[in-house]
């Protein structure tokens, strides 16, 4: 069985950044972003299989717990945070591994 994930707002508009970024500063090669788009979609299928591979975010701060972090392969400073529901995965922010969560959390993840 394959867990339905859905993506929450503001990790939809990391995803564009990161795809504006891509095009604009790393010179411009659309072709990165699509590798990108790629490997994003390989890591919701991992985890739609398994949503437990991803570690636990390791925090006490509420707004952080149950959130669980997966590396996505080919792009080692991007994570895809999670949190594992009832019924579905929901990605919370895909961010770049040097966003520091824990001291950007009173609003939330990332906030």
């Amino acid at each position: 069985m394959s867990w339905p994930w859905r993506f929450l707002p503001q990790a939809g508009l990391d995803l564009e950044d990161i795809a504006d970024h891509f095009l604009e500063v790393e010179a411009g090669d659309p072709r990165l972003a699509d590798r990108f788009n790629a490997a994003i979609e390989d890591a919701l299928r991992r985890l739609g299989t398994q949503p437990r591979a991803g570690p636990e975010f390791g925090s006490t701060k509420s707004a952080l717990r149950g959130l669980r972090v997966w590396t996505i392969r080919g792009f080692p400073s991007h994570l895809v945070l999670y949190v594992i529901r009832k019924d579905r995965i929901e990605v919370v922010r895909v961010v770049h591994g040097s966003m520091d969560l824990r001291r950007r959390s009173g609003s939330g993840p990332g906030a």
